[in-house]
C-alpha cells in the first residue's frame, strides 16, 4: 500500500543554507548532455556543465538549497504562457550533478524540472527523488527529505550568492503544497 506524503511534515528547519546561482540555458543541440526523452535541438536545457561553472566558487555548505534563476530574467516570468513560450528543464546530466552536491531543496523559476512534454517520464524528477524509472510511486524509501519548489521569481536585485532560505509551505495533507520561499541575506563577516 503506498503512504501519501504529507510535504509539510518533511520541512522541520525554519531557515536553510541557500546558493542562488543564475544559468543561461542553451539549446539542445549546443550539449553533450542526455534527456529522457531525447532532445531536440530546439530544447532549452540546463546542463551539468553550466551548474558545475556556476558553482564552482560557492560554498558547499550553501548547496543544502539551490535557488537556480534562468537568464534572461524579465518580469513577465511571472505572467509567462508556458505553452507558447517553451520554459528550460534540466539534463539527465544535470540532475544528477545536483543530486551529488547532497542538496535537500531545488527552487527553480520554471514550471517543471522536466521538458514539458515528456511522454510521462518525468525522468529527472525520478533521479532527484531517488525513484527507478517510469515508477508510480515511492516503492522502496525514496527521497522523501527532498523538495522541488518551481515557478519561483527571483527579482534581478537580489544578486547570486549565499542566503538563508525559509520555506513557508501549506500545511496541505497531501505531497504537493503551494509555497512561500523567502530569502534573507547574510552581513558580510
Amino acid at each position: 500500500m503506498d503512504e501519501r506524503l504529507r510535504i509539510h511534515e518533511q520541512l522541520q528547519e525554519s531557515l536553510i543554507p541557500a546558493t542562488l546561482i543564475s544559468v543561461t540555458p542553451r539549446k539542445g543541440n549546443e550539449t553533450a548532455d542526455n534527456y529522457d526523452p531525447a532532445l531536440n535541438p530546439d530544447d532549452l536545457v540546463i546542463d551539468r556543465p553550466m551548474l558545475e561553472a556556476a558553482l564552482q566558487e560557492t560554498e558547499s555548505s550553501f548547496h543544502e538549497s539551490i535557488i537556480i534563476r534562468t537568464l534572461p530574467n524579465s518580469d513577465d516570468k511571472k505572467s509567462r504562457d508556458y505553452m507558447q513560450q517553451t520554459p528550460s528543464f534540466f539534463t539527465v546530466e544535470a540532475m544528477h550533478y545536483l543530486v551529488s552536491l547532497q542538496l535537500r531543496h531545488l527552487l527553480v523559476d520554471m514550471p517543471s524540472v522536466d521538458r514539458l512534454f515528456d511522454e510521462g517520464k518525468l525522468s529527472v524528477h525520478h533521479i532527484f527523488w531517488g525513484l527507478p524509472a517510469g515508477a508510480h510511486s515511492a516503492g522502496n524509501q525514496p527521497q522523501q527529505d527532498r523538495t522541488i519548489t518551481e515557478m519561483i521569481y527571483v527579482p534581478a536585485q537580489i544578486a547570486d550568492g549565499k542566503y538563508l532560505l525559509n520555506l513557508q509551505i501549506a500545511p496541505f495533507m497531501a505531497d504537493a503544497a503551494p509555497s512561500r520561499p523567502v530569502l534573507y541575506a547574510l552581513n558580510p563577516a
